[in-house]
């Protein structure tokens, strides 16, 4: 063990170019909360959660779209309630017109 001692994830920041679009995402896609929302020196942010509790935080800072071999958040991850639940996201998400790198839902090693 580290001298910090044990750690668990706490929440996830993520820099994002537009926040309202993101916000509406993961509002109206997944289901967060909107906590709170500010503006720290030009940029604006907003704390995400469910049931009270913070999970993400966006910030509006990015210059461009996400490239894959550029360092920073390779992926996100959420533990859903069920495989019903993750088909309606995936529903919602392609009524939306969004493009998805595989169809359907895929297995990972993770679990």
């Amino acid at each position: 063990m580290s001298a910090i001692g044990t750690l668990n994830t706490a929440h996830i920041g993520i820099n994002v170019t537009d926040l309202d679009r993101s916000l509406r995402f993961y509002g109206e896609v997944l289901g967060f909360e909107t906590i709170g929302v500010g503006d720290a020196d030009g940029r604006r942010y907003a704390f995400l959660g469910q049931d009270g509790r913070l999970t993400l935080t966006l910030w509006q800072q990015a210059g461009g779209g996400y490239e894959a071999n550029r360092a920073g958040l390779h992926h996100l991850a959420f533990q859903a309630e069920s495989i019903e639940k993750v088909r309606a996201a995936e529903a919602a998400l392609k009524a939306r017109g969004v493009d998805f790198a595989y169809d359907g839902v895929v297995a990972l090693r993770e679990g």
